[in-house]
This record gives C-alpha cells, structure tokens and sequence, in this order.
C-alpha cells in the first residue's frame, strides 16, 4: 500500500504529472519551422499539429475523468502515460503530415488520460480555501513547464534535431509511470456500483445541471482559449512577424510563464482578503483591458514588439489569477463527481482552446489582427459569463 506522502510532495508529483500536456504543447515550439522545411510541410499547416494535440487532449480527458472515479486514478493515469510515451516515440520516425497529425492525436489521448487524475487527487484531499491554495501551488509548478519548455525545445533542436523533442518526451512519460505507481496515494473512497454509459452521461448531466458552476466553466475555458489562441500562433507571431530570433524566444515566451507565475504567487495572500470568486474577477479584468488596448494597437497602429510582448506577458499573467480560483470554485461543488467535473473543465477548457488556436491560422493574413481579435473575443465571453451567470453568495458558503 502507497503511504501517505507529505502535502507538498504530492502537489509536486501530480504537477509534474499534469504538466505532461503543457511541456507537450510548448517544447516543439521552437522546431516548428525546421519541421516545416524539413518535411515540406507549410508552417501554417505544421501548427494544426497544436490544435489537434489540444482536441486529442480533451477527449482523453472526458473518457479518463468518469473512469476514473468509479475505478481508481491510478488504473486511469498509468495506461494513459504508456500510450503517451508510445506515440512520443512513434513521431521519432514518422516522416509525413498525416503521420504526425495521427501521432499527436494519440499522444495527447493518452496525455488526457494521466493528466485528469490530478484535479481528482487534489478535490479527494482538499477543500475550501486550502484546496484554491493548493491548486494555486500546483498551477505554479505547471507554470514551470512552459517556462523551460522552449528552452528545453531549443537545446535539443539545436544539438541533436527535431526529433529528439519527441524522444525526450516519451522518456520523461516513461519516468513518470513507476513514479505514479509506487508514490502516489489512491483516492480514499470509491463509488458503489459499476460504471456505465448511462451512468457516465448521468454524471456529465449532473456536472452540466448547475446553472453557477456552468459560469465558472465557461469563464475558465475561454480563459484557456485566450491563452492557446496565442500558443498556437506564438510561432508566426514572433519569430516571423514580429523577427524575434530563434535564441530569444524562449525567453520572450518564458516571460509570459515568469508573470504567470507572479500572479499565482499573489493568490495565497490575496485569500486572507478575498475569496477565489473575487480574484478571478479582478484577473478577468485585467484580460480585457489589456487585449482592447493590444487590439487597438496591432489594428490602427502596427504595434512592434516592444508593444506587443509586454501585453501578451499581462494576459498571460492574468491567467495566474483566474485559472486557480475560477477552477476552485467549480470543483468544490462536485465532491463525489470530482474526475468527472475536473474532465469537463480541462477537457472543455483545450477542446475550445484547440478550436480558438485554430482559428488564427485560418484567418491567417500576414498581421496579428486574427490572433489578438480571437484573444479578445474569448476573454469577453469570460467576463459576461462570470458577471451573469456565476453567484458569488453559492461560493462564500461552500468555503
């Protein structure tokens, strides 16, 4: 039997876990166009591999999450890092278009997997405040994955070529297996009965039946396509558009992660005050001043880079604040349904980020009109979402 690991070894352990889909997304960044060249394969076709590893992602998720909480997170998550580690492996060899667009979809499936059972670990440990600090805690730890994974992308690219991004991804999955084996904890309690389709559609109807909890879940996932819409288009937008060099990337993308991260920090002191409803609110905030300031500009002005970056990195940050509080305070009212809800929430949150990444591409005329215009779009749906459907008085009485 697993023993009881201290609080802040397990958040560490399931970050790194959760972390698998972050480092996935964000340290091939920089190969991008050595891929496109090297496999005759045009950079803006090359970035649907980001969409379609975002919509694998989301499915794994809405199939592990249910699974999960009537059979255990561990028989979930060990499966699902051995399909990821496969297909990380398989995209060593693949040489076409369709090969990798099929290998990441299965890689990302089996990412959603091992990645679903962290919220679950966390809502069958923590509630109230102490579980927004945790999640806070473990936000910060994920953060560090887009941080180094450019970096990380940009070593092995340049030292031993693109594909060894995708070895060195299937070897960390690999780690990962016994990790999740031998140290973390199995839920405490598990449903009675069997699962079953009636039952899965069941529990997403009840997740779905929540009139404030359906507030935070859209406010949350267009957060998350505000983010990807620029992931996606982070290639195009700074190394082509606005000629940042290969070598500074990964510190102008890692700035974005560094304020993240900063934001994050803020939250535990910002609790003392006020509760996660309110934090969210005020990140949410931000978002959109920023991005109708940063439309105007990329619109009316051809804003530069010392423009632009600096309010991507604001955005980007904003996000420290919303995404721990606004998931705080959609899972505490799913105690018994926590893998359920914490699917819906992530797979939802890359499914419409897959989509919204997407989007630029299609638009794509040479600017950062079609980036920035979805930035905004999504984070005005967040905010009339959290202003007319969410009640902060449901929230105050579940802390």
């Amino acid at each position: 039997m697993t023993k009881q690991l201290p609080k802040n070894t397990l958040v560490i352990i399931l970050a790194l876990l959760v972390a698998v889909a972050p480092l996935a997304i964000g340290v091939y960044l920089p190969a991008l166009p050595v891929m496109s060249s090297g496999l005759s394969i045009p950079l803006n076709e090359l970035q649907s591999t980001v969409s379609i590893f975002l919509l694998g992602f989301a499915l794994g998720q809405l199939v592990g999450g249910p699974v999960s909480d009537y059979y255990g997170r561990r028989i979930v998550g060990l499966p699902g890092l051995f399909v990821f580690s496969s297909a990380s492996f398989a995209i060593v060899f693949v040489e076409s278009y369709e090969a990798i667009m099929l290998c990441r979809f299965l890689q990302a499936f089996g990412g959603g997997f091992a990645t679903v059972i962290g919220g679950g670990m966390v809502m069958d440990r923590f509630k109230g405040k102490e579980l927004a600090k945790t999640m806070a805690l473990i936000g910060l730890v994920i953060s560090l994955a887009p941080l180094l994974s450019p970096t990380l992308g940009g070593f092995f690219l340049n030292h031993f070529g693109w594909r060894s991004i995708f070895l060195f991804l299937g070897l960390y999955a690999m780690v990962m297996i016994p990790v999740l084996k031998f140290t973390v904890p199995e839920r405490l309690e598990k449903p009675k009965g069997q699962l079953s389709i009636k039952k899965v559609i069941g529990d997403y109807t009840h997740v779905l039946s929540n009139k404030d909890a359906i507030g935070y879940l859209i406010s949350i996932v267009m957060t998350y396509g505000t983010l990807l819409s620029f992931t996606t288009a982070s290639s195009f937008a700074y190394l082509e558009y606005l000629k940042i060099s290969p070598e500074i990337f990964p510190f102008a993308y890692g700035a974005n992660v560094v304020c993240n991260m900063a934001f994050n920090r803020t939250t535990p002191i910002l609790l003392r005050v006020l509760n996660p409803h309110q934090i969210m609110g005020f990140g949410l905030l931000l978002q959109l001043i920023v991005l109708v300031v940063l439309f105007i500009g990329v619109m009316y002005f051809d804003a530069g880079v010392w423009f632009v970056v600096p309010m991507i990195v604001l955005v980007a940050g904003a996000v420290g604040w919303i995404a721990p509080n606004a998931s705080t305070c959609f899972l505490m009212q799913y105690e018994k349904n926590a893998g359920t809800a914490n699917a819906l929430l992530g797979s939802l949150g890359f499914m419409i980020g897959g989509i919204m990444g997407a989007i630029p591409g299609l638009l794509h005329d040479g600017t950062l009109i079609p980036m920035v215009g979805v930035m905004l779009g999504c984070v005005v749906v967040a905010v009339i979402s959290y202003f007319f459907l969410t009640d902060p008085r449901v929230t105050e009485k579940l802390l």
